[in-house]
C-alpha cells in the first residue's frame, strides 16, 4: 500500500470524538462570536434611534430621575464655566503683573533724572548750555516790606 491509497482519517470520516468536540466548539464560538456582534450592534443602533427619538430613558427606566440628571449636567456645566473666569482672570493677572514691572522701571527712571536734576549745579550747567543768562544769586533775594 501506498500513501495515496490510505485515506487520512479525516477525509474518511472517522474522526475521533475529542476532534469533533473541538471542530463543534469552533463553530459555535464563532457563531456565537456573530450573534454577539450583530446584537451589539442592533443595540447600538437601537439606542442611537431611541435617544433621537428622546425615548432613551424610558427605555433604560430612568426617567424618573430625569431632573436629577438634568441637576448634575448643570452642576457640570457651572464647575467647567468656573475654571474657564478663573483662568481668564489668572491670564489677565499676569498681564497687568508685567504692567506694573514696566511701570515700576519707568518711575525709577523717572526718580532717578528727578534726583539728578535737584543739584544746583546740574542745573546751572544746563542753563549755561541752553545760553540762558540766569546764575546762581549773588545776594539773598530782597524783601519788600508792606506798607
Amino acid at each position: 500500500m501506498t500513501e495515496e491509497a490510505a485515506p487520512a482519517p479525516e477525509e474518511a470520516g472517522t474522526r475521533t470524538p475529542e476532534e469533533e468536540h473541538r471542530q463543534s466548539r469552533e463553530e459555535d464560538g464563532r457563531q456565537g462570536d456573530r450573534r454577539k456582534a450583530s446584537r451589539a450592534g442592533g443595540f447600538i443602533i437601537n439606542s442611537i434611534q431611541a435617544a433621537f427619538r428622546a425615548d432613551f430613558l424610558k427605555r433604560a427606566h430612568i426617567d424618573r430621575y430625569f431632573l436629577h440628571i438634568i441637576y448634575i449636567f448643570f452642576l457640570f456645566v457651572m464647575a467647567i464655566w468656573m475654571k474657564l473666569e478663573i483662568e481668564q482672570t489668572m491670564a489677565v493677572m499676569e498681564e497687568n503683573r508685567e504692567r506694573v514691572m514696566d511701570y515700576r522701571i519707568y518711575h525709577a527712571q523717572k526718580t532717578y533724572e528727578a534726583v539728578k536734576l535737584d543739584r544746583l549745579t546740574t542745573v546751572q550747567t544746563m542753563l549755561q548750555e541752553k545760553g540762558s543768562a540766569l546764575t546762581i544769586p549773588d545776594r539773598p533775594a530782597d524783601v519788600i516790606k508792606e506798607k
